[in-house]
Parts: structure tokens; C-alpha cells; sequence
């Protein structure tokens, strides 16, 4: 296959949709050689933070000289930006060679690897033959059953936050979904949790784990530039705004810390509190209260559950307290629609809404016919693109704009919005 080819084969394995199970992937790697079990790994399940988490974490790893393989789903911009080696993804031509490779170990088995499968197939395939020194592995959706829970003992796990997402497969209680996520814990392992609620905490009682402590945290400076804070007596500045990443940053540093004490028993090198400083400093992630444009003020944020849409409504009522905003909105239909509704709507003066370029995406004209009897001026302008040009075409002096709801259109936004920048 060469490339086009590959992508042809991945959009049609798509139709299958998610399987969970681990029998077809085990199978498939282990006819690939069992790549998964030759570079020590980093596994990080939870419903919102991972991509942030595992940010800061890879940035800190890379300074200290280690080749990092980094997986991720979804891409937001470039398909193969599920697949990096310290930041940089794989040719075209390479996935390409992989991707044929494993079809044809696929073309022996008695069942069928969803498109998930056969990435992560690849992933363990091109950071073993890479010879990378550790892997960071996100779960694409739960943990006990994830197509990426086949590594043994682990270097960390790390549980990011847990919140309402994915009920039909993870349950329908936080207690069922966090249960699922930490099925990627296996014996030998050591847990990191980011900060934990009082009702998790209490369910996670009686369990080994290392959790986050905010109290360590002090000096917080915050601003739309970036915060700066002590972690101990350590001071850190990290270019990502607000309480949420500051939280990520503070459950990296831990996960940081649980990585040198066991460090030795993988042959890894430690790390130190100079190279955490410039892995934070140096970290972005793009979609997460991320500042597109000053004038007028763009905020771009893939909030698409409760507990995202909670946590953006708390920093952007911090940011700008008594300000009536201008929300372009789309979501998908399968959603917490009128969760979303009834956190963000409080903070709108008014809403441009457009529907995402998905199977699943609810209509625009729908999601405004909703916003607009809730008492919200709404318009529906069709794609995001047409949104958010119209937000920008009618903003006046000293308004802010915050595009939210999925993080399905961010890759058309990024790639067409026509922004001069971000940060």
C-alpha cells in the first residue's frame, strides 16, 4: 500500500465503529512479534487531561535526552500526529510500510482489528523497531478493555480526571467509568491520580496510589499568557492558561517524581527539577483554552462533556467576571446536549452554532432552535468555518469569542480558520 492507499484502508475499517476486547488486538500483535513488550511504557485512561498531561510529561522526558514514542487519538490537524517520536510524527512513506506490514498479519486472523486496533498495532510496531527508550500511551477510550491495555508492568499509570462520557460502553455512574479506567493497573504497577473529588477519593480507598496534592502548589500568577507557580519550593511557568492546566501540570510533576523512583528498575535515566522546568516552559497543547487571536480576543477549547464544559464555564466566568461572551458552538448529537446548555449559556450573550463534520454531529439549526428557547440570541451558520467568521465579522471592540462543544472540528478549524497564530 502506499499512503492514500492506507488511509483508504483505515476509513473503511471506520465502519466497524468500537469494539471493546482485547482478543483481536493481542492476536494481531502478537503475529507482529509482540512489539508492545520491548520499550518500557508510560499509560495514562481518565475523560479529560491525558493529551495535557502526557504533554508536559513527554517535553520533560525529551529534555532529559530519552527517545519518546508518543501515542494519541483523535488527531486534531495531520492524521499521523497519532504517532511521534520526541514531537515528530512518522513519514508518510513509513506509516505507509507499517500499515501493510499489518495487514497482512491481519489477512491470518479469524477476527477483524477495528481501525483503533490497527493503529495501535503501529504504534507499538514503530516505537519498538525505533528503539525508543519509553512510550507514552494514552487510552483511546476506558482502560480495561482499551485496545492499548496489553503492556505488563508498567514505569507509571497515571488516572487523569474522570467524568460522564462514552455511558454506553464505560456504565453510568463516575464510580462504573472510573472502575473501567483502572483496569490498566496491573501487578507491579504504580498509580498517579490527578486531584480526585471527595467521592472518588472515598471510592479509591483501600487502593495504592499516589495522588496529586495540590497543597504543594503556591505563588500562583495566572494570566492569558501562561501561570506561574511553586511546586514545593520549586518555581514553574508553563505557557497554558488557567486552574484546569495548572492541575495537569501539578499531576505531571507527581507522575514525574513516581517515574525517577522507579526509573533504575527499567534502565531509564532520572530526570531533574532544572529538566522539569524547560519540559513545562516548553509545553502546548493545541485545543485547550487556547488563545487563537488578541483582537478580538479567540478562544478555542474541546470541551465536549459535563465535567469539560463545567470547568471552562469556572475559567472563563475567572477571566472575565460580569462578561457576557460570544460562544460558537457545535456538538455532537450522542452528547450531554443540554448539559452543555445549561452550564456555558449563562456566560453567552450570544451563540453562533454550526454542525461538526461527523456521522454523529447534531445540527446546527437544531442546537440553535434550543439555545434561542432558552432565551440566547442563536444563529446557525452551517460549518464552523462560516461561524466563526461571522462571530469575527460582527464582534465589536473588546469582545471575546470562545469556540467550543467537540473536538471534531478543530483540525478544519486550525487548518482553515485563517488565524494568524496561537499560543
Amino acid at each position: 500500500m502506499n499512503y492514500k492507499e492506507s488511509q483508504i484502508y483505515i476509513a473503511e475499517k471506520n465502519s466497524l465503529g468500537i469494539i471493546p476486547g482485547l482478543d483481536n488486538v493481542l492476536g494481531l500483535l502478537h503475529a507482529l512479534g509482540n512489539p508492545q513488550l520491548r520499550v518500557p511504557a508510560l499509560h495514562i485512561a481518565g475523560t479529560n487531561g491525558k493529551g495535557s498531561i502526557m504533554s508536559f510529561v513527554e517535553h520533560v522526558l525529551i529534555r532529559a535526552g530519552l527517545k519518546v514514542g508518543r501515542y494519541i487519538s483523535p488527531a486534531l490537524v495531520e492524521y499521523r500526529e497519532r504517532w511521534t517520536i520526541n514531537g515528530v510524527m512518522p513519514e508518510e512513506e513509513t506509516v505507509a510500510e507499517l500499515m501493510t506490514r499489518i495487514r497482512a498479519a491481519e489477512e491470518k486472523l479469524p477476527g477483524t482489528p477495528t481501525a483503533f486496533e490497527t493503529e495501535t498495532a503501529l504504534a507499538f510496531l514503530w516505537f519498538a523497531e525505533q528503539e525508543c527508550d519509553i512510550m507514552l500511551i494514552e487510552c483511546g477510550m476506558g482502560g480495561r478493555l482499551d485496545a492499548t491495555n496489553v503492556m505488563p508492568e508498567k514505569v507509571v499509570d497515571i488516572l487523569a480526571t474522570v467524568s460522564m462520557d462514552h455511558m454506553q460502553f464505560l456504565g453510568d455512574t463516575r464510580e462504573k467509568i472510573l472502575e473501567e479506567k483502572l483496569g490498566i493497573v496491573k501487578e507491579g504497577d504504580v498509580l498517579v491520580s490527578s486531584p480526585l473529588d471527595d467521592e472518588l477519593r472515598t471510592y479509591l480507598e483501600g487502593r495504592t496510589y499516589v495522588g496529586t496534592d495540590l497543597r504543594r502548589i503556591s505563588e500562583v500568577r495566572q494570566s492569558l499568557q501562561g501561570t506561574t507557580f511553586n511546586w514545593d519550593d520549586t518555581p514553574f511557568r508553563i505557557r497554558m492558561p488557567g486552574q484546569v492546566a495548572l492541575e495537569n501540570a501539578a499531576t505531571a510533576l507527581t507522575a514525574l517524581e513516581e517515574y525517577n523512583r522507579r526509573a533504575a528498575h527499567f534502565h531509564l535515566s532520572e530526570v531533574s527539577r532544572e529538566m522539569m522546568q524547560e519540559g513545562l516552559r516548553e509545553t502546548v497543547w493545541p485545543g485547550r483554552f487556547m488563545v487563537l487571536e488578541q483582537e478580538p480576543l479567540v478562544i478555542l477549547d474541546g470541551a465536549h462533556n459535563r465535567d469539560a464544559w463545567k470547568r471552562l464555564a469556572e475559567e472563563l466566568a475567572g477571566f472575565f467576571p460580569e462578561r457576557k461572551l460570544t460562544f460558537v458552538l457545535g456538538v455532537l448529537r450522542d452528547k450531554e446536549v443540554s448539559c452543555m446548555l445549561e452550564t456555558l449559556l449563562p456566560l453567552a450573550g450570544k451563540v453562533y452554532t454550526f454542525t461538526p463534520d461527523s456521522p454523529r454531529g447534531m445540527k446546527g439549526s437544531e442546537l440553535a432552535r434550543q439555545i434561542r428557547e432558552a432565551g440566547v440570541r442563536a444563529q446557525d451558520k452551517g460549518d464552523v468555518i462560516r461561524a466563526v467568521q461571522s462571530a469575527l465579522g460582527d464582534s465589536a471592540e473588546g469582545e471575546v469569542i470562545v469556540i467550543s462543544g467537540s473536538l471534531s472540528f478543530m483540525g478544519d478549524l486550525l487548518r482553515e480558520g485563517g488565524f494568524h497564530g496561537y499560543h
